[in-house]
């Protein structure tokens, strides 16, 4: 389930984040005054996806929504309690 919700993501953010991509890419350029360097297309993705906030949300609700189903699944396994009481008296008590 976490696999179709991960790709609907990335189908419904790819448009956004080669235009994010496009836009990182002109904004470098510009900003670097006559020196040469730029992105390629699969870098500028990666560099989207690794820095997009909307993409870092999705991914932390992901991992979120992971530990939840290890919280639920936790509560369905037998539950373990023990303890332990030594007393010492010198005197018995009266």
């Amino acid at each position: 389930m976490l696999t179709k919700v991960s790709q609907e993501i990335k189908r419904k953010s790819f448009a956004a984040l080669a235009l994010l991509a496009f836009t990182l890419q002109s904004a470098s350029l510009g900003a670097q005054q006559g020196q040469s360097g730029s992105f390629s297309l699969q870098q500028a993705i990666d560099y989207a996806l690794k820095n997009s906030p909307s993409a870092l949300n999705a991914q932390r609700d992901m991992e979120s929504a992971v530990h939840r189903k290890k919280e639920i699944a936790g509560l369905g396994y037998p539950q373990v309690t023990a303890s332990a009481d030594l007393k010492n008296y010198i005197e018995i008590p009266t």
